[in-house]
């Protein structure tokens, strides 16, 4: 029987504690309006906020509700900023105690963990089940042998031996540096090339499981969390925090089945369903709320490549069969013990035809950018362009968003789109990218009256 988190209630209510909340809450906001409002009187709005937490007062403000339509649509509510330390002050507690139960392989709202740490864990598995496609074992004789036969001729010999062939258009690069081909680039060949090697390897075939929660957020069950919460926790002024968040006066959160966040009217959201996107304690409850559904695929089926980073779920194996039946079996214990569905969204595919996750394609070779997380990466530059042409922003907000892209790109292989973007500048090499911060003096005189 796990321990329960009990006595830490006089933790969250201190000084030191709360104080930490204020530093968190206002990280890369400091200089926003609520933030600074908050900030000129500090000592006696902390004090406020400790004074409401000691008298049980819980209950937050309204919210502020706005949507966000990238990748989908999606309802976000914002709290005031006095809201958000007090919720730090509980999360900043609560979570670490929460995390000791959690299985080593869920990533979201974790220290330490995170969107990269999850794909990078999703590529070495991926380079572990498919190591054996990925070796070196056909004989690159037999290679040149069966596309001279098959009318290919080599019209360049570098590093790169270029075969082209009448006919069609695009020419096959092959790298010509090793000895062998693996199975997975004899695959590959035969596809590009239209042939087929003699005594060619058999590849084993891996399959990936991708689940999806159907609208998670807006359909999470308050009886059910509050029921696994006070397994989990016996401190009595938590749990009257956690129904104060979640069974909230002023708002409803709840979806109806079926329905998207843009379809349902304010005044017909669902009672006893839901938690506020956007908010602290939804990401702590969040991992919180699908730990059974991790510990039962772990312990209970045993799966060994299983990983989760929030609603989205990864399960690698070799047999089609299996995974088809882990699907049923997970969705059934989703819907009876959690009270969710899985939603259309989840499929089995071979590996070799990559898997999207966390915002990436991953390989056993290689990991790209997502298609669409290129794109939006595209638009935001190019409206930072124009902001800072018309003198709507400033070199070093412009610069932190550059890093952060720049930064996000080094995690996967992007050589081609970065020099596309941004140029490449070597002593051998100058190209130009379309990405150049100017500014337009005329934008910004007129923008300046």
């Amino acid at each position: 029987m796990p321990k329960t988190i009990k006595n830490v209630f006089e933790l969250i209510s201190s000084p030191r504690n709360i104080y930490g909340a204020y530093l968190n809450a206002r990280q890369d906001k400091r200089y926003k309006k609520d933030v600074l409002k908050f900030s000129a009187n500090l000592v006696d709005n902390l004090y406020r906020v400790r004074q409401r937490i000691l008298a049980g007062d819980f209950q937050p403000g309204p919210y502020f509700e706005f949507y966000v339509y990238e990748p989908k649509c999606r309802l976000i509510m914002a709290q005031p900023f006095e809201d958000r330390v007090a919720q730090w002050a509980f999360c900043q507690v609560l979570n670490p105690l929460l995390e000791k139960g959690y299985i080593t392989d869920s990533y979201a709202s974790i220290r330490g963990r995170g969107q990269i740490r999850a794909v990078n864990r999703l590529h070495y598995w991926l380079r572990i089940v498919d190591k054996k496609n990925n070796t070196p074992c056909y004989p690159m004789e037999k290679v040149l042998q069966t596309l001279a036969d098959a009318g290919w001729v080599c019209t360049e010999e570098k590093e790169l031996a270029k075969f082209e062939k009448p006919g069609r258009k695009r020419p096959v690069l092959l790298n010509i540096s090793r000895a062998m081909l693996s199975p997975n680039g004899l695959r590959e060949l035969e596809q590009r090339a239209r042939v087929t090697f003699p005594d060619a390897p058999e590849v084993e075939k891996w399959y990936s499981l991708k689940l999806d929660i159907s609208k998670f957020y807006y359909r999470v069950s308050h009886e059910v969390l509050l029921r696994e919460l006070e397994r989990k926790i016996s401190d009595q002024h938590v749990l009257a925090w956690a129904r104060a968040n979640l069974c909230n006066n002023n708002i409803n959160f709840g979806l109806p089945p079926g329905k998207k966040p843009e379809e349902v009217p304010r005044d017909q959201r669902i009672p006893g369903r839901g938690m506020p996107v956007g908010a602290l304690f939804s990401q702590m409850f969040s991992n919180f709320y699908l730990n059974p559904m991790d510990q039962f695929a772990k312990r209970r089926l045993g799966i060994q490549y299983y990983l989760r980073f929030a609603d989205d779920t990864i399960i690698l194996s070799n047999n089609k069969q299996q995974l088809h039946e882990w699907k049923e079996t997970l969705g059934g214990f989703l819907n009876e013990e959690l009270q969710l569905d899985l939603n259309e969204k989840v499929c089995i595919r071979p590996i070799t035809l990559g898997i999207d996750f966390c915002g990436f394609k991953v390989w056993s070779n290689h990991i790209k950018m997502r298609k669409s997380t290129a794109l939006r990466m595209k638009r935001n530059l190019k409206r930072v362009m124009d902001e800072y042409a018309a003198g709507e922003m400033d070199l070093p907000q412009a610069k932190e968003v550059v890093s952060s892209y720049m930064d996000l790109l080094s995690r996967c292989d992007s050589y081609e789109l970065r020099k596309a973007i941004f140029g490449e500048y070597s002593d051998t090499e100058w190209t130009e990218g379309w990405f150049v911060l100017k500014h337009n003096s005329a934008k910004i005189e007129e923008h300046g009256e």
